[in-house]
């Protein structure tokens, strides 16, 4: 059985970046991701790559003001959908994924 991403380097880099926030990862990056966080009690699992649109429907249904998102889109591309109540900001952008900071900004 061969992994997903065969990067391993993005799994590490990404492992190092999402400590104790609030995490959406897609379900085939999840056990790659477990190989480096012991306790993943802060990742959530969605069955799809997340997206922006995700991201945003599980912080507002937690009343979470930043989540975490572990993907291989690029959210930016997705944020001209939103007028100036969400800031999606790139943390780590590898060759096989990336992970991206969207807070919600309050009015």
């Amino acid at each position: 059985m061969e992994p997903m991403i065969t990067n391993i380097t993005d799994i590490k880099n990404a492992a190092e970046i999402i400590n104790k926030d609030v995490v959406l990862v897609g379900l085939y990056l999840y056990p790659q991701l477990h190989l480096y966080i012991r306790n993943p009690v802060n990742i959530t699992v969605v069955d799809q790559n997340p997206t922006l649109i995700t991201a945003v429907s599980y912080a507002i249904s937690k009343n979470l003001s930043r989540v975490l998102v572990v993907t291989t889109m690029n959210l930016s591309e997705q944020l001209e959908e939103f007028n100036n109540t969400i800031r999606c900001e790139a943390l780590y952008r590898g060759r096989t994924l990336s992970v991206y900071a969207v807070e919600m900004r309050r009015q």
